[in-house]
């Protein structure tokens, strides 16, 4: 082989691997573009599945009117073992989760691996309600189970139209059942 035929063969090879490169290139770019098309649609998908979520949560929350609503699905979730979900859906509307959320993280997990102690839950029992004028509700819940009950007493307040939580007890001690009028 001479050397011109060589340069040609090189060149014809080198041709070659260019072309294919450029054929990789738009099929790159073309996988690209299918990606930034994917990608673009699930950025408009993450924020209305956010919203949706948001909206779902608050129109619970805001069907939670009465103190006994929130007390009830508090319980419910209580036995299912979500306790997080518990108290959060109980403290909505309540500054106490946003101001003091190291108490509120506290009171959780003492909450979540306490109950185990006094056995499987069996049910919940309403023990008293009272109410102070038209502005707070005393309710008070005792939660039985197979070893022994707690007793939860439950303070609602209504500053204007919206009831929240104003103050929670709950011990394994009985002096929370005694009525206070």
């Amino acid at each position: 082989m001479n050397t011109r035929s060589g340069d040609a063969i090189t060149s014809i090879e080198s041709q070659l691997v260019l072309d294919s490169t450029d054929k990789e290139l738009t099929r790159l770019r073309g996988h690209v573009t299918r990606l930034t098309v994917i990608w673009r649609s699930q950025l408009i998908r993450i924020p209305f599945f956010t919203i949706a979520l948001l909206l779902i949560c608050i129109s619970q929350v805001a069907h939670a009117k009465e103190p006994k609503e929130f007390t009830e699905k508090f319980f419910q979730l209580v036995q299912s073992g979500k306790v997080p979900e518990a108290y959060s859906q109980l403290f909505a509307g309540s500054q106490i989760a946003a101001k003091k959320p190291q108490a509120f993280e506290l009171l959780t997990k003492q909450t979540a691996d306490g109950l185990p102690m006094y056995g499987n839950i069996l049910g919940v029992e309403l023990i008293n309600e009272e109410k102070f004028g038209d502005t707070i509700v005393r309710l008070v819940y005792v939660l039985k189970s197979e070893i022994a009950p707690t007793v939860w007493e439950f303070y609602f307040y209504k500053p204007k139209s919206d009831w929240f939580l104003g103050k929670l007890l709950f011990n394994d001690e009985f002096n929370l059942l005694q009525k206070m009028k």
